[in-house]
């Protein structure tokens, strides 16, 4: 994989059809060449300031480390299943760590909803076309109803919001590296996304 980021870190350069050169930044994203660097820079920084403890976890008497791994592996079905893009994925399990984080009193039977909630909150961010949350419903095997999601909807923005304002950082967390959206003028017009995309 390495190789590969290594061959396209420059894309394209043609003094012909005024595109301007594009570079890798440090994921696989794609700036004109003069701000690849000053961006990727600027989101390793954002990202260094917004990370949760390791063990955010071992605060939990309900939930534990093994039990995430299980809800995050479903959450990859889910966006399989969906067709969403991994920049939603990502923004999920990040919704979902911070509201973990933020709620102790969570139990295994509402495990599954908060996560099918994180996802449903992030594809609302990341997607060019909401899945209805029907949809959501269904992936989960009717485990709980449309209404279900709808109230707990509410309760995981609040503590986004309020994790947000007790860290006093950004709205919108980094994408973790690697996973950041392509940029640049007519990038995908030049390039095919890498098989990680």
């Amino acid at each position: 994989m390495n190789r590969i980021r290594k061959a396209l870190t420059v894309v394209h350069s043609s003094n012909e059809s005024n595109i301007p050169e594009l570079k890798f930044g440090g994921g696989a994203t794609l700036f004109p060449a003069e701000y690849a660097d000053d961006v990727d820079f600027y989101l390793r920084q954002l990202e260094r300031r917004s990370l949760l403890d390791s063990d955010f976890l071992s605060r939990h008497k309900t939930v534990d480390g093994r039990m995430r791994q299980i809800l995050v592996d479903w959450l990859v079905h889910v966006q399989v299943r969906l067709k969403q893009t991994n920049e939603t994925f990502s923004l999920s399990v990040n919704i979902l760590d911070r509201s973990l984080f933020a709620l102790l009193g969570i139990n295994k039977t509402n495990l599954q909803l908060l996560g099918v909630t994180c996802i449903f909150i992030a594809a609302k961010f990341e997607e060019m076309v909401m899945p209805n949350v029907a949809d959501f419903v269904y992936v989960a095997a009717n485990m709980f109803k449309k209404e279900h999601i709808m109230r707990m909807e509410p309760q995981v923005k609040l503590l986004k919001k309020l994790i947000l304002n007790s860290f006093k950082i950004h709205q919108k967390f980094p994408a973790p590296s690697g996973s950041e959206p392509q940029r640049g003028g007519q990038a995908d017009a030049l390039t095919t996304r890498p098989h990680w995309q």
